[in-house]
């Protein structure tokens, strides 16, 4: 099977389609306490926080796949105008 194609423009060139709803694709996570707590510490001097970076790539591609999951589960065969949103809650980094 061909993977569903998804997209951020509003038209594929060539390729007329019919607006059948709205997909979603969502996922939250965590890292653990230690890991909190030194993302807090690299915080304070600055820089990348890798775990995190880590993170934010694993959390995008679950949510992709599972909004392709969606989509094909209403019989779609691609997405248009995805738009992705990314929050990173603070306060996880002192709980």
């Amino acid at each position: 099977m061909t993977q569903l194609l998804v997209t951020t423009t509003e038209n594929i060139p060539g390729h007329p389609y019919e607006v059948i709803g709205e997909v979603f694709g969502l996922t939250t996570q965590s890292k653990n306490l230690v890991r909190n707590i030194g993302a807090g510490l690299k915080g304070l001097v600055g820089g990348e926080i890798k775990d995190y970076t880590k993170m934010l790539e694993e959390s995008r591609d679950v949510a992709v796949n599972r909004l392709r999951d969606n989509a094909s589960a209403m019989g779609a065969d691609a997405v248009v105008m995805i738009l992705g949103k990314r929050f990173l809650a603070w306060w996880q980094l002192f709980v």
